[in-house]
């Protein structure tokens, strides 16, 4: 939950010693609203809202202003404004060249 790349960290420390990394912020909220709109389409709307809530929290930790989005994300209701901030957070980072 919340880090798809596990697969790719291990094998980098495993195969080749390097210390694993996260990808940028950009990348971790574009995964993140992709999990999310496959949560909508396999639970439906609702249930996924508050499904993914903490699922999104653990794509978010460390990145920029992600105590900021948290609150946001956890004061919604409908998936379509969950989808709403992360869209317009991912908008935001890719402004400042976080890619």
């Amino acid at each position: 939950c919340g880090n798809p790349w596990i697969f790719r960290q291990l094998k980098d420390v495993l195969e080749f010693g390097k210390e694993p990394s996260l990808p940028s912020s950009v990348v971790r909220l574009e995964m993140c609203l992709h999990h999310f709109e496959r949560s909508v389409a396999v639970f439906g709307a609702d249930r996924a809202a508050h499904m993914m809530k903490k699922q999104i929290a653990a794509y978010i930790k460390g990145i920029p202003d992600a105590s900021e989005i948290r609150q946001r994300i956890f004061k919604q209701r409908s998936s379509q404004d969950i989808q709403n901030v992360l869209a317009e957070h991912i908008s935001l980072l890719s402004q400042n060249f976080d890619k």
